[in-house]
Formats: structure tokens, sequence, C-alpha cells
């Protein structure tokens, strides 16, 4: 769009609304994204997940480089990978190529950062989908 586009895109179950969550859609690309929780693995008998979302909105390739921290601020992983034009890349954290064993963890952020502007956005939640939350990307 010739201009910032507002507005919002909600995730969830709608036959029974056992898990819901809404996230304000990010207005302008950025090239350097936080997301402020991340929850993955078996943790205090709940086994959680995130998923992150990266897309390229132009049309010029991109490299795009995700890393994920614990709570106390140190790297646990870290992977580079390109983007094309207009191309998404969607994946859960333990299965994005070569981001490297994560431990169990119930905080924590990620930082993704790109060689151009990208949109991006973070959910996370429960194996069962007991709850779903959804993390906007902080500049």
């Amino acid at each position: 769009a010739p201009s910032p586009i507002q507005g919002c895109l909600t995730f969830g179950q709608p036959e029974d609304n056992r898990y819901m969550s809404t996230l304000p859609l990010q207005r302008l690309p950025l090239q350097e994204l936080y997301f402020t929780q991340v929850a993955n693995g078996h943790v205090g008998g709940v086994d959680f997940f995130t998923g992150l979302a990266v897309v390229n909105p132009f049309d010029s390739d991109i490299a795009v480089t995700i890393r994920v921290f614990g709570s106390d601020g140190l790297l646990l992983g870290e992977v580079e990978r390109p983007l094309g034009p207009r191309e998404k890349y969607v994946r859960l954290l333990q299965f994005i190529e070569g981001i490297g064993d994560l431990p169990d963890q119930s905080s924590g952020f990620i930082q993704v950062t790109a060689t151009g502007p990208v949109l991006a956005f973070a959910l996370f939640g429960d194996e069962p989908l007991n709850f779903l939350s959804a993390v906007p990307a902080q500049p």
C-alpha cells in the first residue's frame, strides 16, 4: 500500500474459542526487531512452543539473522538465511534449520536483523493449545 496499513490479525480456534490471540499489524518494515518472549520445550510440566514469521515485502533479496537469547541475555542459538523477494519464512523455533539445540525455557527474547526492512511477528503457546499468545515486534 502507498501508506501504512492499520489493523490486527487474530489467531485461534473460532469453533469453540479454546485459544485465541490478537496481534496488531506492524506499521512499518524494520531492519532490527525484538520479540520479548520465548517459551520453548518442557518447563514446569508444560510443553511450550514459540513460532516466528518473517516476511520480505520488497522486490529484492535480503539476508535475515535470527538470534534466540535466554532470560539472562546469553545467546542460545543463531542462524542466517536468505529471504527472496516477497518471500515469507515461518517456523517453530525448534524447527529453524541451523539454529541448533535450544534449552527448555519459559522466558528470553528473539532478535531479528535483516539487510533490508522486514515484517515479523511471533506466537507462543502450549502444545495442547490451551493458550496462545501473540508477540508483536518491538523496534
